[in-house]
C-alpha cells in the first residue's frame, strides 16, 4: 500500500513521546504534521521530518484554528494521533484541586477537544485512525498516581464508546498505553524525590519512585510507541488496547484488571509493607 498520500496528525509534537511518533511515521513516507502550542519557541527544530503548527488542545478556539487550517489544505485526515498530555505524581490529599483541573484539563479534555474537531471530516470520509497514547496507570492503585490513573481511565471510556459509535462510518479508534511511569514525566526523578519530601505519604510514595527507578531508563518507550503508532494506522483492524511497557508494568497492569479488587488491594498492601519494614532496617 502507498502511504505518501496518507494524512497524519500527531498532537504534542515537539518532544518527547509525540515527537518519536512524529518522526516516525513521517520517515516511514507518510504526510505528517504535528502540533504544539507554540512552535516558535523552540530554539532547535522539532519538526525536521514534519510540518509543525501551532494547536493547544486546552483552548478550543485554537484547536478550531488548526483543524481548520490542515483540512483546508489537505480536505482529510486519514490519522489522528493524540499524544498531549502531562504526568503528575501526588497523593490525593497533597495536590491542589487546580492541580486536578489542570491533569484532567491536558490529558482529557483536550484529546476529546481534538477528536471532536477533526471527527466531522473522518465521518463524511467514512474512513480514518483515532490513535490515544495514555499512561498505563489506568489500572493502577499505586500512591501518587490517582489523578493521573484517573484520567486515563475516562480516556479509555471515551475511546471504547467511540469504537462503537464511529464502526458504522469506517472509523477505528485505539488506547495505546506507556509505561513504566517515569515515561511519561519529565525529570521524574528529581520531581517524584521533590514530592515524597514534602509529603505525609512519603514512604509509599518511595515505594513507587524506587520501583520506578529499578526498571532503569524509559528511553525505549518513545520508539515503541512510535512503532505501534505506525503499525496500527496501517492496520486493518485495531485492538481496543496496546501496551507499550516493560514486562514487571505490563503484568502488574494486567492482573490489576484480572484479580478480585480486593486481592489486588491486599498484594498491594503487603508489598507496601514489605518496603516499609526493608527502609526501617537500612
Amino acid at each position: 500500500m502507498e502511504h505518501r498520500e496518507d494524512i497524519v496528525l500527531v498532537t504534542g509534537a515537539s518532544e518527547g513521546i509525540g515527537n518519536a511518533c512524529a518522526t516516525f511515521v513521517a520517515k516511514k513516507g507518510f504526510r505528517t504534521y504535528g502540533t504544539c502550542p507554540n512552535p516558535n519557541s523552540y530554539e532547535r527544530k522539532a519538526d525536521e521530518f514534519f510540518e509543525l503548527i501551532a494547536m493547544d488542545p486546552r483552548e478550543e478556539s485554537s484547536v478550531a484554528k488548526a483543524a481548520e487550517l490542515l483540512l483546508a489544505r489537505e480536505k482529510r485526515l486519514d490519522a489522528l494521533v493524540c499524544c498531549s498530555g502531562t504526568g503528575f505524581f501526588s497523593s490525593i490529599e497533597d495536590c491542589s484541586l487546580k492541580e486536578v483541573e489542570s491533569i484532567f484539563e491536558s490529558n482529557l479534555f483536550g484529546a476529546i477537544r481534538t477528536i471532536k474537531a477533526f471527527l466531522p471530516a473522518m465521518r463524511e470520509a467514512r474512513s480514518g485512525r483515532i490513535l490515544v497514547v495514555a499512561p498505563l496507570a489506568a489500572g493502577s492503585r499505586l500512591p501518587g498516581m490517582g489523578l493521573c490513573s484517573a484520567a486515563a481511565r475516562a480516556v479509555e471510556a471515551i475511546v471504547d464508546t467511540l469504537r462503537v459509535e464511529l464502526k458504522p462510518y469506517g472509523i477505528q479508534a485505539s488506547v495505546i498505553e506507556v509505561g513504566p511511569i517515569r515515561a511519561i514525566f519529565h525529570d521524574f526523578p528529581r520531581a517524584a524525590d521533590f514530592a515524597a519530601a514534602k509529603s505525609h505519604y512519603r514512604r509509599a510514595l518511595r515505594f513507587v519512585i524506587d520501583g520506578s527507578e529499578r526498571l532503569g531508563p524509559a528511553g525505549d518507550v518513545p520508539l515503541g510507541a512510535a512503532r505501534a503508532v505506525h503499525e496500527l494506522i496501517s492496520a486493518s483492524r485495531l485492538p481496543a488496547r496496546r501496551r507499550i511497557a516493560p514486562l514487571v508494568p505490563r503484568a502488574t497492569a494486567f492482573f490489576s484488571r484480572v484479580l478480585p479488587l480486593w486481592l489486588d488491594e491486599a498484594l498491594l498492601n503487603l508489598r507496601l509493607r514489605l518496603h516499609r519494614h526493608k527502609e526501617r532496617k537500612s
